[in-house]
């Protein structure tokens, strides 16, 4: 599932475009949000059985 969503350009282009929008609406820069996104990842993913569906599991419960 991750290298779907991260293994090609595209999928790239899109979550960094996402990023961007997600930092603009913040008024923070792309990177403070960036690291802001990954931190939220550990902290839902930390405890879990560190397996790919746990990881794809806490990004969604970030989205939504």
């Amino acid at each position: 599932m991750i290298d779907k969503l991260f293994g090609s350009e595209v999928a790239y282009m899109k979550v960094a475009q996402v990023v961007s929008d997600l930092a603009a609406k913040a008024g923070v820069s792309p990177h403070v949000m960036q690291a802001a996104l990954w931190v939220g990842i550990k902290r839902t993913w930390e405890g879990e059985t560190a397996n790919e569906a746990n990881y794809v599991s806490a990004i969604k419960r970030l989205i939504n």
